[in-house]
């Protein structure tokens, strides 16, 4: 894990810098500047992309090298802990808008079980609107659909 371990090292302070911006943002919106805002995205996107499709392989080795970690279990937990701590007015939203049910022909839309339509309902109209504003860009709808590239 080596190299994906540098990879996070190359992309940390970067991020922070990015991360640090934003939260000067925060207290002064009206001083968004586009070039500088670009311009710290493009200093950790590349070696974050390429850190993101390289931790792939690494993982499934990882499987591969340890097939009696419990990873079901681990995961379980997670998402339980992660649950019960996260805004559901954020990550509800937030989980549909960027969970394409199309994606490679639909072969992970059963990964999940089928989202009651009260669900859907309360997502869309209600979840949602705290934060509308972000939700434009997201890769897919609220309705799980992948969204035409612009």
């Amino acid at each position: 894990m080596k190299a994906n371990v540098e990879q996070h090292e190359a992309f940390h302070e970067p991020l922070d810098a990015f991360n640090n911006y934003l939260e000067e943002l925060k207290k002064n919106p009206t001083a968004l500047d586009a070039t500088k805002l670009i311009a710290l995205i493009n200093a950790f996107a590349p070696t974050l992309i390429t850190h993101l499709n390289d931790e792939i392989p690494t993982l499934l080795e990882l499987g591969r090298r340890f097939p009696n970690v419990p990873i079901k279990q681990l995961d379980e937990a997670h998402a339980k802990k992660m649950v019960a701590s996260v805004s559901k007015t954020f990550f509800i939203p937030f989980f549909f808008s960027n969970h394409d049910l199309s994606y490679e022909g639909g072969k992970f839309s059963k990964m999940f079980p089928p989202t009651p339509p009260l669900l859907q309902f309360l997502n869309k109209w209600v979840f949602s609107r705290k934060y509308k504003g972000a939700w434009r860009f997201s890769s897919s709808t609220c309705d799980m659909a992948l969204k035409p590239s612009m």
